[in-house]
């Protein structure tokens, strides 16, 4: 009796640890496979997209890397959105760093508030930081303003700056 009964302690500890690693599991958002960032870097950028996730239901990954291996640009970032994400709706920029470009991967309704000049605009906010963080944390900012007010056609990203219709604005404004 007592072997049973220990028997069923031991399983229910067992059972127990899995639920908690299970639930120990976060979202990655930012896949850094270039080591371009900081632990502590990756942790609040995904921080920053999950809370966006959160609000819009919008999944908005960023990736960097040095080559896609034996597959297209477009194939790498359609794999590695289905690989971090099982989002319907959501997109993923993946900037190779090695040849210097981009590709996109947009699905579900994800391409109404990020459409492809909002995908543009991202880019560049992302190009004209100096570092890595920076140009992640500045595709975040506009995502979620584009999520939260759809992409009016004229933002562009411009360091410290937003530029609409030709018009310096900064962001306090």
């Amino acid at each position: 009796m007592t072997k049973k009964i220990f028997a069923i302690i031991i399983a229910t500890l067992i059972c127990a640890s899995f639920v908690f690693s299970a639930s120990a599991y976060t979202q990655q958002y930012v896949i850094d496979y270039a080591d371009k960032l900081s632990s502590s870097e990756i942790e609040e950028l995904n921080l920053f997209a999950e809370e966006l996730e959160s609000a819009y239901g919008v999944t908005v990954l960023f990736c960097i890397t040095e080559g896609t291996g034996d597959v297209t640009a477009d194939e790498f970032s359609s794999k590695t959105y289905g690989d971090y994400t099982d989002n319907e709706n959501g997109l993923i920029i993946v900037h190779d760093d090695w040849n210097k470009m981009y590709s996109v991967f947009t699905t579900g309704n994800a391409d109404e508030a990020l459409t492809d000049a909002a995908v543009d605009s991202m880019k560049d906010a992302y190009d004209l930081n100096e570092s890595y963080y920076g140009g992640i944390y500045a595709y975040y900012e506009l995502a979620e303003e584009y999520l939260e007010n759809g992409y009016s056609g004229g933002y562009v990203y411009e360091s410290e700056e937003f530029v609409y219709a030709g018009e310096a604005q900064t962001e306090n404004e």
